[in-house]
């Protein structure tokens, strides 16, 4: 009987190993809060673009994209380190994109403004060399 069991323990013991080979090339489920992480990425992005900055603020935008698209890949990995990191850029570089974005808006109102205001300055101007 002790035949048996030494086979149905090897057996056992082989079973165990190759699971617990096999789990790490799976890859490791990410975390709620890597998720989370994913999804504000995903959400900064939608909000820079609703904020124009494909037209003010190109380059982070294109960076925040990449970086999204390589976290999206980096998700199979049995690191999830690289997928944190990559959708921790991803939010990054999409809330510069829109900061860049809103400010190179205001910039614009803020010249717009100065112009009119230099007008109307030389409107008075006149006004007070006619009287």
């Amino acid at each position: 009987m002790t035949a048996p069991k030494t086979f149905g323990l090897r057996v056992l013991c082989a079973l165990f190993i190759i699971l617990s080979l096999s789990g790490p090339a799976l890859g490791q489920s990410l975390s709620p809060t890597q998720e989370q992480e994913y999804m504000d990425a995903k959400e900064a992005l939608n909000a820079a673009r609703s904020a124009q900055a494909e037209q003010y603020a190109a380059d982070p935008l294109k960076k925040a994209a990449d970086f999204l698209a390589l976290a999206d890949s980096s998700r199979p990995l049995k690191d999830s380190v690289p997928f944190t990191q990559f959708a921790r850029l991803a939010r990054a570089y999409a809330e510069l994109s829109e900061a860049t974005a809103e400010l190179k808006r205001e910039e614009q109102t803020l010249a717009a403004t100065q112009n009119e205001l230099r007008k109307v300055k030389a409107e008075i101007e006149q006004l007070k060399k006619s009287q």
